[in-house]
């Protein structure tokens, strides 16, 4: 009999903020409009260039507007982070390789590797209340791993 791999539950998940979730979704609609008029417009027949170049955005911003609605910012694990600013970026940080955490000037993650790497990571589209309890959990966690 084979054994069923363990499914890695995320302790916490840090939310998205509403302004970013509504700005795709007006974006994604006014270019649904913009294409529902010039195929609207258009006989069936005829090929309109506009409506064949505004279909392509509108699949990849409804496509993206869909999953950023669906997935979270980030997924604590209990052994790492995973951070998905859009469909692109899935960003994989371990615990235990990291040394500290704290917000830049700019307003970024700042991470700070055992080896002394520096990596920043964006934090627009996090809820502003969501941002103390992620750095506060990180470092929480920074801790335990290390002792």
């Amino acid at each position: 009999m084979r054994k069923q791999k363990e499914e890695d539950l995320p302790i916490l998940n840090i939310e998205r903020n509403i302004l970013i979730i509504a700005l795709h979704i007006l974006l994604t609609a006014a270019i649904a409009f913009l294409f529902k008029l010039n195929v609207v417009k258009a006989d069936v027949t005829q090929v309109n260039p506009v409506s064949f170049f505004l279909a392509v955005p509108l699949l990849f911003f409804g496509f993206q507007a869909l999953w950023i609605i669906l997935t979270p910012f980030a997924l604590f694990y209990k052994d790492r982070i995973e951070f998905k600013n859009n469909i692109f970026t899935n960003k994989v940080f371990y615990l235990i390789d990291i040394k500290e955490v704290v917000f830049a000037k700019n307003g970024s993650l700042k991470i700070t590797y055992h080896d002394g790497d520096i990596e920043l990571i964006g934090m627009m589209g996090i809820r502003s209340t969501h941002k103390s309890i992620l750095l506060n959990q990180l470092q929480k966690e920074i801790e335990t791993n290390r002792n």
